[in-house]
């Protein structure tokens, strides 16, 4: 049995700089990921992630409203929840709270529905 070469990488995703919101992901295997969300009608190919010399995807996206839902789109066609975070949405969908920014549009939350409202 030959042990593997990938270091474990400790990090955190997303985190929030004022309005900009800094996306992270890990995944070897993966030869191009985005981040699709709320943030830019959930297009899949608006936001590229780019490997960064930890192995890491990353990006970062301005963002105007106080709650953000996103996944990653990872080689154009698996559309996968943030495994970093575990502000989730009941279907699925990873979220992203900005303090300070007022929310534009109406939330909709259906009946039997949860969501986190940041502390």
């Amino acid at each position: 049995v030959q042990a593997s070469s990938v270091v474990p990488i400790d990090f955190t995703s997303p985190t929030v700089s004022g309005k900009d919101v800094i996306f992270k992901y890990m995944n070897a295997e993966a030869s191009n990921v985005y981040v699709a969300g709320s943030f830019n009608n959930w297009n899949q190919t608006a936001n590229q992630m780019i490997l960064n010399s930890e192995g890491l995807w990353e990006t970062t996206v301005e963002v105007t409203d106080i709650i953000n839902e996103y996944k990653f789109v990872v080689n154009g066609k698996d559309w996968v929840p943030d495994p970093k975070n575990n502000n989730k949405t009941s279907g699925g969908n990873s979220l992203v709270y900005i303090e300070g920014l007022i929310q534009k549009e109406p939330l909709e939350v259906k009946i039997g529905e949860f969501i986190s409202l940041p502390k």
